[in-house]
């Protein structure tokens, strides 16, 4: 095994260079959705894993049932060497897309770029209007507040009610998604940086209640990591709006983002110590994101058919075709039946590789580093390529810890939410301008 993992240590540098070579320094130097997508979601979260996952594997719930001889620990490890040149080459293959129309957006000089903000509140006005409803209507629907009804619970109780609200929200899903969880968050660091613009109490005041309604809806189904997400978001922001970081500031917020990941852990298990809470933060961190990319190479095809594209969507129903669960679901059957039963496990969390390894076979192992690539690169250029404003800022800074790889490959090909919010809120936005230019 020393030669596969010497082969992913090597194939990490050489894909790091690349990866500098093709982002530029502020894919290095500055958090924003290219740095976090590469050195966090991936390197961080799925590569350092083959070198612990055997220490705790004979004591870990999710992959202690499968025998040593079948653990899958040589495929893994060759195919996060095959994704960190991948990922690179995905990038580059768009960048020259873009370049060969012209088209390419230089990314360190769009973070350096001025932008502008509103003359007039109406957009913000309109929206808190719409989060405030929402909210309200949520809590009528639920009948208490989740936040404040998990105090003083036992874990145990905690875990089934967020089971509960996570599986079976009693308001539509696609509405809460849509509107709770994506527009609420791009709105709010929309204002985030029209405040850092213009530094005014109107501006803070905005800004002080979308940040509320954002965290109560994010914290929704007592997720123990939104308040640290939501925050990568308002780094990336302040990064996106000209704000100078250096090594010093950045340290700063790295400890007040670990405070925030105690904070969420210690409410939701209360009687664990702090020490016990870190190791669990670094638990999260480094292995329990890719749980599902060793238990999808050990269940595909031995014991689970590869799934094909019968898992994009319920309605390929209306062609005939029979759907089948997404394989973060099958994964998690496998291996805590019970747990699913009782409404307290839901998917189980991988690389997105795993998806295509479930879904279809070698060729998704193949292609999917590059078709992320690509995306991330396509889907961050077409962005910048509408003027800078305060919502282009507030949609990057969203995209940022929201583009994501340790979800499945088909939400990275398609992010339905991410478009129909973008969508939504540009058109809005363009609208306001418009009224606001023709009223003055």
């Amino acid at each position: 095994m020393a030669v596969y993992y010497l082969l992913l240590i090597v194939l990490v540098a050489i894909g790091i260079f690349t990866f500098y070579k093709v982002v530029g320094r502020t894919g290095l130097t500055h958090l924003n959705v290219f740095s976090w997508t590469f050195f966090v979601e991936f390197l961080a979260m799925a590569t350092i894993s083959p070198f612990i996952v055997m220490d705790i594997k004979s004591a870990n719930w999710a992959l202690k049932n499968i025998p040593d001889s079948e653990f899958p620990l040589k495929e893994v490890i060759l195919t996060l060497s095959w994704c960190t040149i991948g990922i690179p080459s995905g990038i580059y293959i768009a960048k020259k897309l873009f370049q060969m129309k012209n088209a390419d957006v230089d990314f360190e000089k769009y973070i350096r770029r001025d932008y502008k903000v509103s003359s007039k509140n109406w957009y913000l006005i309109f929206w808190i209007l719409i989060f405030s409803f929402y909210s309200y209507y949520l809590v009528r629907q639920i009948g208490f507040i989740p936040q404040i009804e998990m105090l003083g619970m036992q874990a145990s109780e905690i875990a089934m009610l967020r089971g509960r609200i996570t599986h079976h929200l009693p308001a539509n899903i696609i509405i809460f998604r849509l509107v709770g969880l994506t527009l609420s968050a791009i709105i709010c660091y929309t204002s985030f940086s029209r405040f850092l613009k213009k530094k005014t109490w109107s501006h803070a005041f905005f800004f002080f209640i979308f940040l509320t309604l954002t965290i109560f809806f994010n914290t929704l189904n007592l997720n123990k990591s939104a308040l640290a997400y939501i925050f990568v978001g308002l780094i990336a922001t302040m990064g996106l709006s000209s704000i100078n970081l250096n090594m010093k500031k950045y340290v700063s917020l790295g400890v007040l983002l670990l405070t925030l990941l105690l904070i969420g852990f210690k409410l939701t298990i209360p009687h664990h110590s702090y020490s016990s809470v870190l190791t669990n933060i670094f638990g999260r961190i480094t292995i329990s994101q890719s749980y599902g990319n060793y238990i999808s190479f050990y269940l595909f095809p031995k014991y689970e058919d590869h799934i094909g594209f019968r898992s994009i969507t319920k309605q390929l129903k209306r062609v005939g075709i029979e759907p089948k669960e997404r394989a973060s679901r099958i994964m998690m059957k496998h291996v805590a039946p019970e747990q699913v039963q009782k409404g307290t496990a839901g998917n189980m969390v991988s690389t997105f590789f795993a998806e295509a390894w479930a879904n279809w076979g070698f060729i998704g192992v193949l292609l999917s580093p590059f078709l992320v690539g690509f995306l991330l690169k396509c889907t961050v250029t077409l962005i910048t390529l509408l003027p800078k404003s305060e919502l282009t800022i507030g949609i990057l800074s969203f995209l940022t810890y929201t583009f994501g790889l340790n979800k499945s490959i088909s939400k990275i090909l398609l992010p339905r939410y991410l478009i129909a919010a973008t969508v939504i809120s540009l058109v809005l936005y363009a609208a306001h301008e418009r009224l606001s230019s023709s009223k003055s």
